[in-house]
């Protein structure tokens, strides 16, 4: 779903367009006052005359899908600012109902290359056969990860001024969310958007002069990425209990070289 998304919609679409025709993507546009999705791909226009609400563009965004899936044999969600790498996969030999995926932080160094720091809080059930049970933000599923095979990369810090003055947009937004799910703390890290931009890219730049190690991207044990807890007397109805193991503060270290794996972006 996207709003206004005048330079992060761009770069989305030459990214899945060179995996997906366009009359396979579908961009759910929530209220623009122009229409940015170009000819051939799909919109589907969603009123903005109430106040927004993460509940309702959840129950929104799941009915789509399943809806989608009775024409489809897969599908592939994803924010403006996530971008999954398929490069060198069969979307078609993935055996799990939901395939979660490994997300980074990017952000480019001094020699324009494209590097990624670990997010656990990223890895999201993207990939799906039937749609997930997904929770606000989409981070869960009620299927186990096997292996992160797929990275994606979270742009959203990645275009230093734009990526700023984006974060400042959205905390205009949540001022005007839906005060019950405001009082509740939903989409709480939008008002704190800045704070976070000026934490990670401080933190960057401290890496740099400490000379990173940097990690080529492999398959991930799911277990770095997750807390995964089975009943121990499974019951009916029991599921397992997936939790991520926090945000990019607690990977501090994990930085990976991401820009074969993303040369549009590079490019």
């Amino acid at each position: 779903m996207q709003y206004e998304e005048d330079f992060f919609l761009p770069v989305f679409l030459k990214h899945y367009l060179r995996y997906f025709k366009p009359e396979n993507i579908f961009i759910i546009d929530h209220g623009s006052a122009t229409n940015l999705v170009p000819s051939g791909v799909n919109r589907i226009f969603i009123p903005r005359d109430r106040p927004p609400s993460e509940k309702s563009r959840l129950q929104s965004i799941k009915s789509i899908s399943s809806a989608l899936l009775n024409y489809y044999d897969m599908g592939v969600y994803a924010d403006c600012d996530e971008l999954i790498s398929f490069d060198g996969i069969d979307l078609f030999s993935l055996k799990e109902d939901a395939t979660y995926v490994a997300g980074f932080e990017v952000f480019f160094d001094e020699q324009s290359r494209l590097l990624g720091l670990f997010n656990p809080n990223e890895c999201k059930p993207l990939i799906f056969k039937k749609v997930p049970e997904w929770e606000l933000g989409f981070h869960t599923s009620e299927s186990e990860p096997k292996t992160l095979i797929l990275p994606m990369a979270h742009t959203r810090y990645l275009y230093r001024e734009i990526s700023k003055k984006r974060m400042e947009g959205r905390k205009v937004i949540y001022q005007t969310l839906d005060q019950t799910e405001s009082r509740e703390g939903v989409s709480l890290h939008w008002s704190n958007g800045e704070l976070d931009f000026h934490a990670f890219h401080e933190h960057i730049a401290a890496a740099v002069k400490e000379n990173m190690i940097l990690k080529s991207f492999a398959p991930m044990d799911p277990l770095q990425a997750f807390d995964i807890f089975h009943p121990e007397n499974l019951c009916v109805g029991d599921t397992i209990s997936i939790h991520p193991k926090g945000d990019w503060q607690i990977q501090k270290e994990n930085f990976y070289m991401l820009s074969e794996h993303f040369p549009d972006i590079v490019n």
